[in-house]
């Protein structure tokens, strides 16, 4: 819900206290009050800046207490000045701050702390260098937006709908050629733009050209805009979750990519950079290259850009029971393509079973869903058991067995979900009383009620006068 502004407290429970956070023998002006989380009667730990020399282990050097001191000194005494201070004025004087936590950040990497001190430093070091920059980003006003678009160049008004981004597909697929258009700006001239770049965060060879000179920057609002021709690579992979499971049955899920276990989901395939330079230090600025779609009521919504394969195949229903009569199975498959497409639909099946037809052809002349195919499956005589059946689109000398959808809602980031293309069925020796007649109470998204005509009986669902004054007494089973 969205909170009112004014004072909110929110109350902690200590339940237990490390070895190294208990309080040692220095005084500690909090002991007796109890009021701060981190130092009270029972912890005391240091949260400022010079409590990071910690993380060197024993005894920290010399120059590393001493350098964080001086960083954690600073920054008080700017707090204070900063008040009644124009944006300018505090972004000159929190620059030089700034370039003391680069040089420490260098010093680290270039001293003879063992690894893990090293390690420890550089992430915190790093978490508050991107601080640094969050803090001279707000009071330079420096912004930077990236998306996808249909132009290769800016200029003169340009093609662009206003300055605004084109609406543009919300995926490419490996090896699409695109272009990208990153936007630029500052709201003060004292920081002067140096460079604009792209980084391929899905590990492929990704190729990136600028497709023109820089854009003008203007006098009074300082703006420019650099696109690139991006050459997705052949091999890139789909933008899904590195964290996969073959079923619900499964109860843990499989890592393809260890590295990235502390992460809500696999990094974004693109993202463009901006680097500005302020009283000699570097401002970077980032974002996940975007897509525009314009939604009716919201306008524009910026979605991150993802690499999906060209098509996608799925199978509905994913499960069905088997004809208890030995009559054809229905099998309905959809096609959905990126662009435009042909390409041929099958299924594989088990051993001695028959499909009509055996396979499709479909052509799409642009991105989209095809028409329900429909096939209707003959199983062999079978036992008693579980059985899959897998849809396969071939197109362009590729297969094609899986399909996606995006899942998320505002707030939440959008990321692809993606599963195989397979029908799960299985045979069950059930033996039903004649004439049975079977009531059910529909639940959101209940699927039972095509299960159970899958065991030959059409069952009624009940409405909400039926449960609340009906006579049930006339269904068998509800």
């Amino acid at each position: 819900n969205p909170v009112l502004s004014g004072p909110a407290d929110s109350s902690y429970h200590l339940w237990a206290v490390a070895p190294q956070a208990k309080p040692g023998t220095e005084p500690n002006p909090l002991a007796k009050a109890d009021i701060d989380l981190f130092r009270n009667s029972k912890v005391n730990i240091d949260t400022g800046i010079a409590g990071l020399a910690r993380l060197a282990g024993g005894k920290a050097p010399n120059w590393l207490t001493a350098s964080l001191e001086k960083i954690e000194r600073s920054l008080r005494q700017f707090e204070v000045a900063r008040l009644g201070q124009s944006r300018e004025t505090a972004a000159h004087k929190l620059a030089p701050i700034y370039r003391q936590a680069l040089d420490l950040r260098n010093q680290v990497d270039h001293s003879d702390l063992d690894a893990q001190a090293k390690a420890g430093l550089r992430l915190e070091l790093d978490a508050k260098i991107e601080q640094f920059q969050a803090a001279l980003k707000e009071l330079l006003g420096l912004d930077v937006a990236a998306f996808t678009t249909k132009a290769g160049n800016v200029g003169g008004g340009g093609p662009f709908r206003g300055n605004s981004a084109d609406e543009m597909p919300r995926s490419i697929t490996p090896g699409r050629e695109f272009h990208v258009r990153v936007h630029t700006a500052q709201a003060t001239p004292e920081a002067s733009l140096s460079r604009v770049w792209l980084e391929s965060h899905s590990g492929d060879a990704w190729h990136v050209e600028p497709a023109g000179p820089l854009g003008p920057v203007a006098a009074a609002a300082p703006a420019a805009d650099q696109t690139f021709l991006v050459h997705a690579a052949e091999n890139a992979e789909p933008t899904a979750p590195f964290f996969t499971r073959t079923s619900i049955e499964q109860p843990y899920y499989d890592v393809s990519r260890p590295e990235w276990r502390e992460r809500s989901f696999a990094p974004y395939p693109l993202a463009a950079w901006a680097e500005f330079t302020f009283d000699g230090v570097p401002i970077r600025l980032g974002q996940v290259v975007q897509t525009l779609e314009r939604v009716q009521g919201a306008g524009g919504i910026y979605q991150p850009l993802v690499v999906t394969p060209a098509i996608g195949v799925r199978i509905e229903p994913e499960t069905r029971i088997l004809p208890l009569d030995g009559s054809a199975l229905p099998v309905r498959v959809a096609v959905h393509t990126e662009g435009a497409a042909a390409g041929t639909l099958k299924l594989n099946l088990p051993a001695g079973w028959r499909s009509e037809p055996e396979e499709v052809q479909f052509h799409r002349d642009s991105a989209g869903d095809s028409e329900p195919v429909f096939f209707s499956v003959t199983p062999k005589a079978v036992e008693a058991g579980a059985y899959s059946l897998q849809a396969v689109a071939q197109s362009g000398g590729h297969s094609y067995e899986t399909g996606w959808q995006s899942v998320g809602y505002a707030g939440l980031r959008p990321y692809n979900i993606y599963k195989p293309a397979q029908l799960k069925t299985r045979k069950v020796d059930v033996k039903l009383a004649p004439g049975l007649r079977v009531a059910y109470v529909m639940g959101t998204g209940d699927l039972v009620p095509e299960a159970i005509e899958g065991l030959g009986i059409v069952p009624h669902l009940l409405s909400a006068s039926e449960l609340a004054s009906g006579n049930l007494s006339t269904w068998n089973v509800i």
